[in-house]
């Protein structure tokens, strides 16, 4: 079951109806009517591309705090499980949620970060054959740059705490050294685990609204593109495909995480 609310639902639904239209026999014309104004196309489009960038480099930071919650959550189910309830099937279950959590969020973090990466390579090309001409559009790029490389650092660390664990387990040593043990805070173990929960179920909630942004300005790309370019951009319309391919497994892991908030632990 869904709790996403009725304006985010209508923007999701309108996204995949206009996406299904796009490569239909109607042509441009029914697709939709993009008004630029006094703003010649060229401008609009780097505007947009920008955009773009600047909303994958969100959902990637996003996915990257989701699985840090994951490694966090794993850690405190290791050292307080059975301070909460002694009943190992459940805790197992629980892990497997967790750890699917965590696969999917490392594989929206890793298509977004290959694509900013090719988005910032192209957008620093076409910056350079210009010789600077656009100084404002230089600074921006820079700043995205910066921005992408302390993101990049971070998954690669991710993708090295999580290779340590796969290690420990392959060797049979446990996950974690007694020293690795968290501090509740002053909570009780159960009270701090569903914290921890509710700040996932909330992580979840915002990369709906941030996938959401980053489908939108991809969709805005496609149709300026195809309607003055005459260009369908493939590329970008396979990545927003996958963009919208999202949307139920991260609707599942909020209303998921939120319910571990309301179970009732005897």
């Amino acid at each position: 079951m869904s709790f996403t609310d009725s304006e985010l639902q209508t923007r999701i639904q309108g996204l995949k109806r206009r996406f299904e239209e796009m490569d239909s026999n109607h042509g441009p014309s029914s697709l939709a009517s993009i008004e630029c104004g006094n703003q010649n196309i060229s401008e609009r489009y780097a505007i947009i591309r920008l955009a773009i960038l600047s909303h994958l480099l969100r959902t990637l930071e996003n996915a990257l705090e989701q699985i840090s919650i994951c490694f966090e959550i794993s850690e405190f189910m290791f050292f307080y499980q059975d301070d909460i309830v002694k009943n190992a099937e459940f805790w197992q279950e629980e892990r497997g949620v967790n750890q699917m959590l965590c696969a999917n969020n490392f594989k929206m973090a890793l298509a977004d970060m290959q694509s900013a990466g090719s988005k910032l390579n192209a957008e620093i090309a076409l910056l350079q054959s210009e010789q600077g001409s656009n100084q404002s559009a230089v600074q921006a790029a820079l700043k995205i740059v910066e921005r992408y490389k302390g993101l990049v650092g971070l998954f690669h660390e991710a993708s090295y705490f999580l290779t340590e664990k796969e290690g420990r387990e392959k060797n049979h040593l446990p996950m974690y050294d007694e020293d690795q043990r968290p501090d509740t805070q002053a909570e009780t173990p159960e009270t701090y685990l569903k914290i921890l929960h509710l700040k996932s179920s909330r992580n979840a909630a915002k990369a709906i609204v941030l996938n959401i942004d980053l489908a939108e300005s991809m969709f805005e790309s496609i149709m300026l593109a195809k309607v003055f370019l005459d260009s369908g951009l493939q590329g970008v319309g396979e990545e927003l495909a996958l963009v919208l391919s999202r949307f139920e497994a991260l609707e599942d892991a909020r209303d998921n995480r939120y319910g571990f908030t309301q179970i009732r632990f005897e």
